[in-house]
């Protein structure tokens, strides 16, 4: 099994050293919150989320950035089959620009 996670960490006094602060997704699976193959994340700053490529279950988490905890997804088992992603690898949002995610895509091509 792999780190199913993402791991919060900071540098310490003369930034030579990282420490564990906390990490979001413990374990591998396929219910809310939990990632499979996490590939690529954004942090928003100014909505204080951070966004999740979690590849293999074909959707984009959303967790809350202070607290790791899970707030929502989209992307998967849409009943839009133009907005289902498959493996997304990276994203970026556009802040300045109403939110616009632009998300790469496998095989598909981009939101």
């Amino acid at each position: 099994n792999f780190n199913n996670r993402i791991q919060k960490l900071n540098r310490n006094g003369n930034g030579n050293n990282l420490n564990f602060i906390s990490f979001i997704g413990d374990e591998e699976g396929i219910s809310d919150g939990q990632l499979f193959y996490p590939t690529g994340l954004f942090i928003s700053q100014k909505s204080e989320k951070l966004f999740v490529s979690n590849s293999k279950n074909n959707r984009i988490e959303c967790f809350n950035l202070n607290t790791g905890k899970f707030n929502s997804n989209f992307g998967n088992n849409s009943k839009n089959q133009i907005e289902n992603l498959n493996q997304p690898k990276n994203l970026l949002i556009n802040e300045s620009n109403n939110n616009q995610i632009i998300v790469c895509n496998y095989f598909r091509k981009p939101l």
